[in-house]
């Protein structure tokens, strides 16, 4: 039997969900204004996003220049944006707002994880947490893709958690889109997509027609989200991808001389207009940044294959126990002293959570899972683990109540196999 009525919690959910946007929207105010525009000396990515989302409520198609059709931005966050700019025309208020929104109901939906996950007593402390965590909330006072896609990975992890737990085809079919919509917003993600239903055959099998029928219906779902985006790069880019640029410009800023050879960048990146010279060269095309940025980087790997075990094991201390990495003397200390408060807790979360192996258990191990992988691929960084600050809340959760608490396994949300 829960601890809390259904009514409690989602009171405490509500509650909670207006004091999160509420210091969403103060911090915004503070620090950037409502009615500002984007700050690229911020962050440049969010120009991008900002005025694709414009010139797409304009008819003038997803670029930044008009008449110039561009894919080096994946479009989740400008797609996320863009109903606000329709109906409201360009309007930063309405932006940021829509912003603050989205991050404070990524925080109700967290709650909603973690009760999906281990029982509604997790489910107020997993939104406290992820409220006042600054690896989540400092995103909403820019245009980035954080925001966004925590809130489409929170709700495909949930979605997630419900098909391996009742196996009911809704659940199927809405974990697939969120994880598609995700995938647009940050196409690393898109490595989650088949790993829900293998889990399904690997811990909770029913039947092989059943669970290979519904690996069938997840793809077919994940196609039907990202399908028209690729078939739009192919026909007009030339290539079916999800982003012509960042993956290839990316690798190679985390596979170089410069990075290796430097202790202080040593398993991060560095900006790729550092490292072009007279040998490496980068054509103007978005296409051909891309295929030659990508030969760069694995020319590199391959004449430092003794050394690649190396650079994996300092990519994963920087995505896990590095110093957050800011000019400004106060977001370090917040960033670094938040995730030096959370992390234990979350560890301790972590291993509880696999006491049994439940639904709850596999299905926050995913981007967990693809978070690691993207780290290996590419380079380590706090934004990386930031990006899964909900999955992190709910572990955090689990813990901090562990120790609160004496823990009794059997007050745990109780394994459910799939319905026949």
């Amino acid at each position: 039997m829960e601890d809390y009525s259904t009514r409690g919690v989602r009171f405490g959910l509500l509650l909670v969900f207006f004091v999160a946007f509420a210091l969403r929207v103060g911090l915004t105010a503070r620090f950037q204004g409502l009615t500002s525009p984007p700050k690229t000396d911020a962050n440049s990515d969010q120009y991008d996003y900002e005025i694709m989302a414009y010139h797409l409520s304009t008819g003038e198609g997803y670029c930044i220049e008009p008449g110039r059709p561009s894919a080096s931005r994946p479009p989740g966050t400008s797609f996320t944006l863009l109903p606000i700019y329709c109906v409201f025309g360009r309007s930063f208020l309405a932006g940021r707002l829509w912003i603050c929104f989205l991050s404070a109901s990524t925080c109700v939906a967290t709650g909603w994880l973690a009760a999906l996950s281990f029982g509604k007593r997790f489910a107020v402390p997993a939104t406290l947490c992820l409220t006042f965590y600054p690896g989540h909330f400092y995103y909403v006072m820019h245009y980035l893709s954080e925001t966004p896609a925590a809130l489409y990975l929170t709700l495909a992890t949930g979605f997630s958690v419900q098909s391996l737990r009742e196996g009911r085809i809704l659940h199927h079919v809405l974990a697939a889109f969120f994880w598609g919509a995700a995938s647009l917003t940050r196409p690393n993600l898109i490595l989650a997509a088949p790993l829900v239903p293998l889990a399904a055959l690997a811990f909770f099998r029913t039947s092989w027609r059943r669970d290979v029928g519904n690996l069938f219906l997840q793809g077919a779902v994940v196609v039907a989200v990202v399908g028209p985006w690729v078939a739009r790069n192919a026909i007009v880019m030339g290539k079916p991808t999800l982003c012509t640029v960042v993956g290839g410009l990316t690798f190679w800023g985390a596979h170089n001389e410069k990075v290796f050879t430097d202790p202080n960048l040593r398993g991060s990146w560095t900006r790729t207009s550092d490292l072009v010279d007279a040998d490496h060269p980068l054509p103007a095309d978005e296409l051909g940044k891309d295929a030659v940025s990508w030969k760069y980087g694995l020319e590199f790997i391959r004449s430092h294959e003794a050394d690649v075990p190396a650079l994996v094991g300092w990519k994963l201390y920087r995505l896990i126990g590095a110093p957050v990495e800011a000019e400004n003397k106060a977001v370090y200390l917040a960033f670094l002293g938040s995730w030096c408060l959370i992390a234990p807790f979350a560890g301790y979360g972590f291993i509880l959570s696999w006491r049994r192996c439940m639904p709850g258990a596999v299905g926050l191990l995913i981007p967990v899972l693809v978070t690691i992988a993207t780290a290996v691929i590419f380079y380590g960084s706090e934004r990386f683990r930031d990006g899964i600050a909900p999955v992190l809340a709910v572990y955090a959760s689990l813990g901090t109540v562990g120790l609160l608490v004496p823990y009794q396994q059997k007050r745990l949300a109780p394994v459910s196999q799939p319905a026949e």
